[in-house]
């Protein structure tokens, strides 16, 4: 009787490590996924943005990045309004992408964007 508890008490840790072990994995992968793009930073103007993104070792994405994202459903869960992007349109103007209807701004760069950074 004894030998057949032991024989069980292995089976039930094997099974148990065996979970643990995948469960580990999907939060790897989950987070690896995630990690592409940072929470929303709040709002700023474009200096500050492309500053605060780099602060954090990212950069502010590109409209191609955001559609990108938009199209595979990444920003589902983002607030549906504009972000500033990357992508500068002259000295004092630069591009914002609005979630909501896939929009591409021209805007001041004083003004103030939501901020959402990539790698």
């Amino acid at each position: 009787m004894g030998k057949t508890h032991w024989f069980l008490g292995i089976i039930v840790i094997m099974f148990y490590l065996q979970a643990c072990s995948n469960t580990v994995e999907t939060t790897k992968s989950t987070r690896g996924k995630s990690d592409k793009w940072s929470e929303s930073q709040g709002k700023m103007n474009w200096a500050d943005a492309k500053a605060k993104c780099i602060s954090m070792g990212m950069k502010l994405p590109s409209v191609q990045e955001f559609a990108e994202a938009e199209k595979n459903g990444t920003t589902k869960s983002w607030e549906q309004k504009g972000y500033w992007t990357s992508n500068d349109a002259s000295e004092n103007y630069a591009y914002s992408f609005n979630v909501q209807d896939r929009s591409i701004v021209g805007s001041e760069k004083d003004f103030q964007w939501r901020v959402i950074c990539t790698r």
